[in-house]
This record gives C-alpha cells, structure tokens and sequence, in this order.
C-alpha cells in the first residue's frame, strides 16, 4: 500500500529529526559550557537546548500523527480488498453453475434452430435460400432464466480489470441474443428467410463460444478469463452445434463479423 511506504518514510525522517535534534544542541550545549565554565553561562546553555527541544518534540509529534492517519487509511484499504475478494470467491463458487446453465439454453436452441435448417434443406442447394418459413413451435425458454443475470450481476460488483470486463462484455451479449432470437422462437404468423435463420445461428455459435471460454476462469484453473473470440474456437463450436451448417459459407462469414466485433467490444469496455 502507498499509505504505509509513505509512513514508513515519515516515521523515518522523524527519527532522524528528533536524534539531530536532540543531538547536536546537545553536543554544542557541551562545547560552549566547557569554554565558559560558569554556572549562568551554564543555565542560559540548558534554557536554549530545552527550547529547540521542545519545537522538535512537537514537531514530531505532528509528523507522527500524520504517519498514524496514513497507516489507519492503508489498514482500511487492505480490509475492504480483503473483504471484496472474499466475497468475489464466493460468487465465483457459482459461476460455473451458471455458465452451464447458458450453454444448456443454448444447446436447446441451436436444436431448435438447426431443425428448420435441416427441414428447409438450406445447406442442400442456394435455390432454398429463397425459400420462408413461419416462426414459432420453441420448446425451450424464451428467456434466460432471471437468477443467470442476477448471478452475473452480482459477480460485477466484486469484480475487477479483466474478469469485470468479462462478464460484462457477457450479460452484454445475453441480453442481445435474447432479443434477436425471440421472434423467430415465438412468432407463429411472421415470415422468416434463410437470413434470418443464420443470424440467429451465427449468434448461438458466438455467445456459446464465449461462455466456454469462460469455463477456466470459473474453474480457478486461469486467473485471466478469455473474452474475445476467434475464429479457430468458432469453427469448433458450429460443428458441435450444427453437424450441417459447418461448410455454409454465408454462416462462416456471420462468424468472421463476430470475431471482429468482439476485437472492438473488448476496447470499449
């Protein structure tokens, strides 16, 4: 802590203050006495040491007092640290919990998704490109569970440097995949094209990826969570995910604006 080396420093000087001060007045006291020899010469020698000495007490006393103020803020600093890491260990506890429950969300959705790719045969031929479909018929949640959020949210209080930016940078991107893949789940009377779809693919892929790379982090087996994506990481997530849509060109394309939207997020966060 800065405080502390500030005063160390200060109860430093001190010493070295009060020992000249006290030291030389001393040591000419002893010189001048030893000249004159005389009883009032004498008392006129002590009545001046005692004057320097008492402006250097508290003088000291001054700088000592100083150097207390700045240990006891350092003191508090060190415990209020203390006290914010011990409860970001404690909500890292359930931070792999919840990173498993997004994936599994995710996981159902791309079912979902890779369904109408695989029913509308878009990976077949370029002609299906034209083809619509109507939304509707999700099984899954529309939404992420509430308590997702909040747990990450509450991780955001304690955090900091990298891993704040982290989960950030990821309830950022929940809340965006829930909006963008909400009318294509639940719209029953609304078209949809092959567009559509792959966007809605293309960011599955993404927001998948970027939980995974989370996982280390939450697992304490890295101290540096990862949060920008490539697209080495992407290839393998679209082939967990969608066993068909690995060899679209318009999808691999989506993927590649990802990667470079997740360079410039991570410089605006």
């Amino acid at each position: 802590m800065v405080e502390r080396k500030v005063a160390l420093s200060i109860l430093l000087v001190s010493g070295i203050f009060l020992a000249l001060s006290l030291g030389l007045p001393a040591l000419k006291f002893v010189l001048e006495w030893s000249r004159s020899g005389t009883s009032e010469r004498m008392f006129e020698l002590i009545y001046r040491w005692q004057t320097v000495y008492q402006a250097g007490i508290e003088f000291l006393i001054a700088l000592v007092g100083g150097a207390g103020v700045l240990w006891q803020i350092s003191s508090d600093k060190e415990e209020a640290e203390n006290e914010r890491q011990r409860r970001l260990n404690s909500v890292r506890i359930y931070l792999s919990v919840t990173l498993s429950d997004i994936t599994s969300f995710i996981e159902k959705d791309a079912n979902f998704f890779s369904s109408i790719y695989e029913k509308m045969h878009f990976y077949k031929h370029t002609s299906a490109y034209s083809q619509i479909f109507k939304g509707g018929g999700c099984k899954n949640d529309i939404r992420f569970d509430r308590s997702v959020l909040e747990t990450l949210r509450e991780f955001t209080l304690f955090a900091d440097g990298e891993a704040l930016k982290a989960i950030e940078i990821l309830i950022r991107e929940l809340q965006i995949y829930e909006s963008r893949t909400q009318e294509v789940k639940t719209d029953l009377q609304k078209d949809f094209t092959y567009y559509n779809l792959i966007q809605n693919i293309a960011d599955s892929v993404s927001l998948y990826q970027r939980v995974e790379n989370l996982f280390p982090y939450a697992r304490k087996d890295s101290n540096i969570p990862r949060y920008k994506l490539d697209i080495y990481d992407l290839s393998i997530g679209i082939t967990h995910l969608y066993k068909y849509a690995e060899y679209d060109d318009e999808i691999k394309r989506l993927l590649s604006h990802a990667v470079e939207k997740s360079d410039k997020l991570s410089l605006s966060f």
